[in-house]
C-alpha cells in the first residue's frame, strides 16, 4: 500500500490532490571529513576515527512534508535516516562502552544518526513561489554506534530532543527556476546544531 501511495505522489502534482500539502523526497551522496567517537569520552575509552577507514561516498535520503491549514500558519515534518557501515583494517583492541573488543580480525563499525523533526512556522508574507517563514523546530535525534568483531559486538545508543529555530525564504528567479533557502539551527551551552 505504501509503495502505491508513493507512486501516486510522484505521478500527480501534489497541488492537484491537496491545495495546502507538499511532499518531497531527496537523495544523494555524502562524505565524512571528520567522524570520531570515544565511549567513555576519557580513558580507558579508545578514540576511533571512522573517516580514517572510509570517507564515502555514502547514499542518503530524506523526506519532507509541509501542511498549511491557513494563510499564515504551517507545519513541517522531516524524516532523515542515516546509517553508515564501515569495515576497518584496525587490528589493535578497542575499549568501547565498558567492554574490551579484542584484537584479531578487522572491525565493523555501524554509525547511525537519524533525525526526526516537527516544525511550526508563521508566514510573514507570501505563499507558493514567494514566501518568508519563521518558526520553531523540535528535533529528535537518534544516535547509535555499534562496534563488531567476529561474534563480539557492543553498542551505545543516545536519544535526545533539541529545539531549533526555523527560517525559510523562497522566491521565483524565472519561469522555470526557484530559489529556496531553509535553515534549522541553534547554538548554546551544551552544543550547536545546524
Amino acid at each position: 500500500m505504501i509503495k502505491v501511495l508513493l507512486l501516486l505522489i510522484f505521478l500527480f502534482p501534489t497541488e492537484a490532490l491537496y491545495a495546502d500539502f507538499d511532499f518531497f523526497i531527496e537523495s544523494g551522496a555524502l562524505w565524512q571529513n571528520r567522524n570520531d567517537f570515544q565511549i567513555p569520552p576519557s580513558l580507558p575509552g579508545t578514540r576511533v576515527e571512522l573517516d580514517r577507514y572510509k570517507e564515502g561516498p555514502f547514499l542518503h535520503f530524506r523526506s519532507e512534508a509541509f501542511y498549511r491549514p491557513s494563510k499564515h500558519h504551517g507545519f513541517r515534518l522531516v524524516w532523515a535516516p542515516l546509517t553508515l557501515q564501515i569495515d576497518s583494517d584496525r587490528t589493535s583492541p578497542i575499549h568501547f562502552n565498558g567492554t574490551n573488543v579484542n584484537a584479531g580480525t578487522n572491525y565493523r563499525f555501524q554509525y547511525t544518526f537519524n533525525s526526526y523533526r516537527g516544525t511550526y512556522f508563521y508566514s510573514f508574507w507570501g505563499k507558493g513561489d514567494e514566501q518568508l517563514n519563521l518558526g520553531i523546530t523540535a528535533k529528535v535525534r537518534e544516535a547509535k554506534i555499534r562496534v563488531s568483531q567476529g561474534n563480539q559486538s557492543e553498542s551505545f545508543r543516545n536519544l535526545g530532543l533539541v529545539p531549533l529555530i526555523y527560517f525559510e525564504y523562497q522566491t521565483k528567479l524565472s519561469e522555470n527556476w526557484l530559489f529556496n533557502f531553509q535553515f534549522d539551527g541553534l547554538a548554546g551551552g551544551p552544543g550547536r546544531a545546524f
